[in-house]
């Protein structure tokens, strides 16, 4: 009888919980293959980032709610890897104006 933490949680919040691990995950590779001197601010805030980042893929559900769980945790890892910048050029691109 194995022990899942997992178990007693709702589905919902189960993928909140993974998607954020993903964001987190990837702030963290990111940071990691970058150039940047590594300080506990810059890496926190980066984690922080990209798992909020990863959890807002969660909003596609409002679209697709049939989405199977692979391609949700696909889409979050793929915003977190984008990161806030790159987000930010697609949204000014989109919508106009001069991206910073």
């Amino acid at each position: 009888m194995g022990l899942n933490v997992l178990d007693n949680i709702s589905k919902e919040t189960q993928a909140v919980i993974i998607m954020l691990l993903i964001g987190v995950a990837a702030g963290l590779g990111q940071l990691l293959n970058s150039d940047e001197q590594i300080t506990y601010r810059l890496m926190f805030g980066r984690c922080i980032t990209s798992g909020i980042l990863a959890i807002a893929a969660g909003s596609v559900l409002l679209w697709i709610p049939n989405l199977p769980g692979l391609a949700l945790y696909g889409l979050s890892a793929a915003l977190a890897s984008l990161g806030t910048s790159a987000l930010e050029r697609v949204v000014h691109k989109y919508i106009g104006g001069k991206a910073h």
